[in-house]
């Protein structure tokens, strides 16, 4: 691998550790080892659920999903605000499962579901609301793939069903300058209760499409040795952008709110909360020609 911005997933200090251990482990941040750090700081995170629950609430769900859902944490919060009747969450990560059901244990009307939207043949599920934590869409990082979650989340919903997600408002981009190649460690508590340090970097380039690429590394010293690294692969929408995609899906933009995330070097950083309605015109193509 090489330090270009580009298809690399990794740079700086996280790519000479890959260069003089090439057989280290490269993770999803989702999974494993990572799924441990990530848990200790997302389980009690709650800067976007008043807005989401107060778009939820106009549109008076039976069933929701949470595409993204991790360890449940937007379902459960809807839950105790009484959205929904059912509910359903979505996820890529084999670690979530036992986080999601830890959370919901003794629950009845709440399910896991082992998904890729962006790969998946068809709906899974049927929904009167979808819905996507934080700042979920990022996870979609090319026009294709977000052309593909439009598309799920249209199929996905029942006639008149509605979507509501998180993006960052027009001139957030320009704010994740100041965290280039911004470095901390971080210590946490592993699965089986040990004590580690998480080295984690954030490098963005704005010329390359909003590319956002978030690099961490745990160091062990045992037979694990030297650890492993993990990553994040995103692309920074902004409202305008999501929003000139999403009429040619079969969607229509009903509420608007705002969140402002409080956590992981954003804080103080504005979100547009978007309530979007599925149109009876079918979806009629791509962000991009």
């Amino acid at each position: 691998m090489s330090d270009v911005r580009g298809d690399d997933p990794l740079f700086g200090p996280f790519l000479a550790i890959q260069r003089q251990f090439p057989g280290i482990p490269l993770l999803s941040y989702y999974d494993a080892d990572f799924f441990a750090y990530s848990r200790d700081a997302a389980w009690p995170q709650e800067w976007d659920v008043p807005a989401l629950a107060r778009l939820a609430s106009q549109v008076a769900p039976s069933t929701v999903v949470d595409v993204g859902c991790s360890d449940g944490r937007i379902l459960w919060h809807l839950r105790r605000r009484g959205i929904g009747a059912h509910h359903i969450g979505l996820d890529t990560s084999v670690a979530a499962r036992a986080s999601f059901e830890e959370r919901f244990a003794g629950e009845s009307g709440v399910h896991f579901r082992h998904l890729d939207v962006t790969a998946a043949d068809g709906p899974a599920v049927e929904a009167d609301l979808a819905v996507m934590g934080s700042v979920t869409v990022n996870s979609f990082r090319t026009h294709r793939d977000l052309d593909r979650l439009l598309g799920f989340l249209h199929g996905v919903l029942r006639p008149g069903g509605h979507a509501a997600f998180l993006v960052y408002q027009d001139h957030v981009p320009g704010l994740f300058r100041e965290l280039g190649r911004a470095m901390d460690a971080v210590p946490f508590r592993d699965a089986d209760g040990n004590r580690r340090l998480i080295w984690r970097g954030i490098d963005f380039a704005p010329e390359r499409d909003n590319d956002l690429r978030q690099n961490y590394f745990i160091q062990y010293d045992d037979d694990r040795f030297p650890g492993v690294l993990g990553l994040v692969r995103e692309r920074v929408w902004t409202t305008s952008e999501v929003l000139a995609a999403v009429g040619g899906h079969g969607f229509d933009l009903v509420a608007q709110d705002i969140a402002v995330v409080d956590d992981g070097g954003a804080e103080g950083w504005p979100c547009d909360a978007l309530l979007l309605r599925r149109t009876p015109r079918p979806p009629q193509g791509g962000t991009r020609t």
